[in-house]
């Protein structure tokens, strides 16, 4: 019976003594790593939304909730390494609601902390996906071309002409055309032709 009391009191002893012996020699690491100011917290987390948002299909739509914000130091260098974490809900590609965790490191350059111009990403992970792994780009974000961004105007372009000459075929039908409206009905099928 006392055999029995006494192995989990002595695997709980040993299990303390080792986790002291842990603890002395990275004491530096583990104090390093401490939860910034509030003021500073709030221009951090304007950063890290601007990063984590430009990787989302919908940005517009994102809304971070149990986002925790801290700085890590190593042996009292200058560079001051920033830890970022959290969950983001966004819409998807077909509209749904979806909520993803996100673990960002980043490292201050200096100046003006809100200018993310002043940052460097270091790794950054997006639910199941790597995004960034020591600095490199692992999976880049969407970006529009010039190409891309002239036939959405191009495309712009033919649907507002063809919502126009809709309403005016409605006019030609009711019988309320003006000569100038049918000048224009005449214009835009010869665009189109």
């Amino acid at each position: 019976m006392i055999k029995n009391k006494i192995t989990p009191m002595l695997l709980i002893v040993v299990s303390l003594i080792g986790l002291y012996f842990y603890i002395i020699p990275h004491k530096d690491n583990i104090l390093s790593q401490t939860k910034i100011d509030n003021q500073q917290e709030e221009k951090l987390t304007s950063v890290v939304k601007q990063i984590v948002s430009s990787y989302l299909k919908s940005p517009a739509t994102a809304q971070f909730t149990n986002m925790f914000v801290m700085e890590r130091t190593k042996d009292n260098s200058s560079n001051r390494e920033f830890k970022a974490f959290g969950d983001v809900d966004s819409q998807n590609s077909f509209g749904a609601l979806l909520r993803n965790h996100f673990n960002l490191t980043l490292n201050y350059k200096g100046e003006n902390i809100e200018d993310i111009n002043n940052w460097t990403v270091k790794q950054f992970d997006l639910g199941d996906e790597n995004i960034i792994s020591d600095g490199q780009v692992e999976n880049p974000p969407f970006k529009l071309t010039q190409s891309m961004i002239d036939t959405m105007s191009q495309e712009e372009n033919i649907l507002r002409d063809l919502k126009e000459l809709k309403q005016l075929t409605k006019l030609k039908i009711n019988g309320s055309l003006t000569k100038e409206q049918e000048n224009r009905i005449e214009e835009l099928t010869q665009k189109y032709k």
